[in-house]
Order: C-alpha cells, then structure tokens, then sequence
C-alpha cells in the first residue's frame, strides 16, 4: 500500500511540473511573437523611411532636370502605396490555415 501511495505522489509532482513547464513553453513562446513582432515594426518603419527618402530625392532630381515637372504621386500617395504592398506582404507571408 505505501508503495501505491508513493507512486501516486511522484505522479501528481510529475504531472504538476509538467504543468509548470507548458506553462513556461507557453509564455516563451508568446514573449518570443511580441519580440518578432517588435523587429517586424522595427524593419518595416526603416524600410518606410529608406523608401520615402528615395522617393524625395527623385522627385526633386525631376524637378531640378525637368523645369520644375512633379512626379506623378504625391508623397501622401506614396505613403498610402507603401502601406498596402507592406500589408499584402504580410498577408502573404501569413501562414496559411486549412
């Protein structure tokens, strides 16, 4: 009998570190998306200020070679674009599910 009480008690302390630990893989992993995401925001709001500048400095090369012509966006436009090929990136880099 004490030996079925015994392993009883090593049962639940096994199950309970068991809990603890899918406890711990959990959160890592959810500490682990909120860290990629983070660098995810990082590199996008580069890459948007990397783009923006380009867009700049050409719009003003074809107003200093073209008497003063616009480029066809505005940097609003520009914007505005940028955000929905970041977005469909996204969208397509999203894990599919089915």
């Amino acid at each position: 009998m004490f030996m079925i009480v015994v392993g009883l008690s090593y049962s639940a302390i096994s199950v309970a570190q068991d809990q603890t630990l899918r406890q711990i893989v959990r959160k890592s992993a959810k500490n682990m998306k909120f860290l990629e995401s983070i660098g995810r925001a990082q590199m996008e709001q580069e890459m948007k200020s990397t783009v923006m500048q380009i867009f700049q400095t050409n719009a003003e090369t074809l107003a200093e070679q073209s008497s003063g012509a616009q480029p066809s966006l505005s940097e609003e436009e520009m914007q505005q674009y940028l955000d929905q090929v970041i977005e469909q990136v996204r969208l397509d880099n999203k894990p599919q599910r089915g």
